[in-house]
């Protein structure tokens, strides 16, 4: 979300377009950008939603057992305070007899559930993993459990609002005319150009950086696939690449 004071103003067009409908696919050509927004806010929103609920239906249908073997648990920690971290406490956890934990899948950045043993039935704190180690996790909370240091303490993966946020924050700075966050190509993304293929095969135009004069040369070793991608990537204003995953 936006800073609490702070106001974003929004691209818009004059003519008004009807809200897509459920199911509908999206248009090529955006003629108002705050409906690309809502839109694109909603889906992610929907994603978030989706992960929510396979979460809490993994808590009341997997057994103890199935949700250690898969390591999205925890069971019968000890927990304790150790400082810190930006304004909010680290809380570690450990096994009761301080040996290693069991393989899990908990790593940093991991949106945490607390709770004592029935996170759908009883008050939740919702922490993020700071790291890891073979003996104990460190969570970062902005709310300190109670009697943090009595009893025994169950932690669950959550639904990955880091992502969620992330992306919001990202959408928030493109329809941003305000600072840097905006891009020059705006309305080459959301369509609102003549041609749109005339327009993506302009030159390039970076500020600061001179337009080369000689092409650069391509790497032999290259396929050609990959020799055209780079070729386009150099001459074209935009190229869209797609291809497996640790190609970009």
């Amino acid at each position: 979300m936006a800073r609490k004071g702070s106001v974003k103003r929004m691209n818009s067009a004059s003519e008004p377009e009807l809200p897509l409908a459920k199911g509908e696919p999206m248009p090529d050509r955006w003629r108002r950008s705050q409906d690309h927004f809502a839109v694109m806010t909603d889906l992610i929103k929907q994603e978030l939603d989706d992960e929510t609920q396979l979460v809490e239906e993994r808590w009341k249908t997997w057994s103890k057992q199935r949700l250690l073997l898969s390591g999205v648990s925890l069971f019968d920690l000890r927990a304790r305070t150790q400082g810190r971290f930006f304004g909010e406490d680290i809380v570690v956890f450990e096994a009761q007899d301080g040996g290693r934990l069991p393989e899990h899948r908990f790593s940093h950045g991991d949106i945490v559930l607390i709770s004592r043993s029935r996170p759908w039935g009883e008050k939740v704190v919702e922490g993020v993993v700071l790291d890891r180690g073979p003996t104990r996790l460190r969570v970062v909370v902005s709310e300190r459990p109670r009697d943090v240091r009595k009893g025994g303490w169950r932690l669950d993966r959550g639904a990955n609002r880091v992502a969620h946020d992330r992306m919001h924050q990202a959408l928030i700075a493109f329809h941003s005319t305000e600072g840097d966050g905006g891009t020059v190509l705006r309305e080459l993304l959301l369509g609102n150009v003549l041609d749109m293929d005339q327009s993506a095969a302009l030159q390039p135009d970076i500020r600061g950086k001179r337009r080369l004069r000689e092409p650069t040369p391509v790497p032999d070793y290259l396929n050609s696939s990959q020799k055209e991608a780079i070729s386009s990537a150099l001459n074209r204003r935009l190229t869209l690449i797609q291809g497996p995953p640790g190609t970009g």
